[in-house]
């Protein structure tokens, strides 16, 4: 990454919860034919609240002050849940986003229930067995490719280590790059085809926190 002198890393704040948005909105909702201009950051804000809703550790990593990435995940021992600040931020944006959803692409509503549902049957095993989940981990496409999306994901595992936590899952589908938890020695668990969206495999990893970093 051009330019890169400063990377610090830190928890989650309200200010980046639009950044988050935007990033989900680029990476995984384009505009699609025909839709309102702005009902693909709706439907990214639905997924952002569901995704950060009860989170226990967050992670952003800053390139000379400015976000490049994003980690969060909940740890089954840790009890300090999403400061309140931002739970009130989550819950207004994503009322909003289903009320203007509702007018502009209410299947859209629909599809992010099912989504959800879908997702929540593959997890069940997993979440059962194992001590926290990574819930989200997205990085700009301008950051990839220096190291830092592994910097990042190991402040995960070293906050896993430090709540002696042995065990972790992570949900993913084929959209994403699922070579690089391979790489990190994570084990596919389960996998199926989405019903809602028929291009997309979802996939269950599962870690080990004494994997090296």
């Amino acid at each position: 990454m051009p330019g890169m002198n400063k990377v610090t890393m830190r928890r989650i704040m309200p200010q980046d919860i639009p950044w988050i948005i935007s990033l989900d909105q680029r990476t995984w909702y384009p505009h699609e034919e025909g839709d309102a201009p702005e009902a693909a950051q709706l439907e990214a804000t639905l997924e952002v609240e569901a995704l950060l809703t009860g989170i226990t550790w967050s992670c952003v990593v800053e390139v000379n002050d400015k976000p490049a990435g994003i980690a969060v995940g909940t740890i089954n021992s840790e009890k300090d849940a999403v400061a309140p600040a931002i739970q009130a931020e989550l819950t207004r944006l994503g009322d909003e986003a289903r009320e203007q959803l509702a007018r502009l692409k209410p299947q859209a509503i629909r599809f992010h229930a099912a989504d959800i549902a879908e997702d929540e049957k593959l997890e069940k095993h997993a979440k059962a067995m194992t001590d926290a989940e990574l819930r989200l981990f997205i990085m700009e496409p301008e950051a990839r490719g220096y190291h830092l999306g592994s910097r990042t994901f190991n402040q995960w595992l070293t906050a896993l280590r430090q709540a002696q936590a042995k065990t972790y899952f992570l949900f993913t589908d084929s959209s994403c790059s699922v070579g690089f938890y391979d790489h990190r020695g994570l084990t596919r668990v389960a996998s199926m085809k989405s019903a809602i969206y028929p291009e997309l495999e979802k996939y269950i990893y599962v870690g080990m926190t004494n994997e090296a970093d």
